[in-house]
């Protein structure tokens, strides 16, 4: 009753780009989290794009 499923396979990738965030944080500070913004942003506007007017 108490079972705990495993931790995705690609947890190792996940941990790795955490501490590459972390890190970038201390180096380069609020530029890097306007970079990560920014491109959330555009990936958000192409994701939407490609729905509602088909493949690209």
């Amino acid at each position: 009753m108490n079972d705990i499923a495993p931790p995705p396979d690609g947890w190792p990738l996940l941990v790795a780009l955490m501490l590459l965030a972390m890190l970038a944080d201390k180096v380069y500070g609020r530029r890097f989290w306007k970079a990560v913004q920014v491109v959330g942003i555009v990936a958000l506007v192409v994701v939407v794009a490609w729905l509602l007017w088909g493949e690209l």
